[in-house]
């Protein structure tokens, strides 16, 4: 994700459940692949449109393991709003931080 595309988006920093937990599961999907995985359209490319599920396209190499973490995060993400996912990407890329 570029920094560009959460600024053109307004920055948002929303600081719930649902944005830690899927920047959470964002983490996961980066543990698999330094690229987002089949996620990556919607994570490095930043397509956080509304049906998210669209952009992602799985490959048939895929482990099993990494594909349950891939599944989960685009579940949450499909959950939450445009605002809360961009947030949620850019909290795992550290543009912000959450107040402890």
């Amino acid at each position: 994700m570029c920094i560009k595309c959460w600024r053109h988006h307004g920055s948002p920093a929303i600081d719930n459940g649902k944005v830690r937990q899927a920047s959470e599961l964002i983490a996961g999907v980066y543990l698999f692949s330094g690229v987002g995985g089949n996620l990556h359209t919607l994570l490095d490319d930043f397509n956080i449109e509304d049906n998210t599920s669209e952009y992602v396209k799985y490959q048939e190499n895929t482990g099993a393991a990494q594909e349950l973490v891939e599944r989960e995060c685009l579940r949450i993400l499909n959950s939450i709003t445009l605002d809360e996912k961009a947030s949620a990407i850019a909290l795992y890329f550290g543009w912000w931080n959450i107040n402890k």
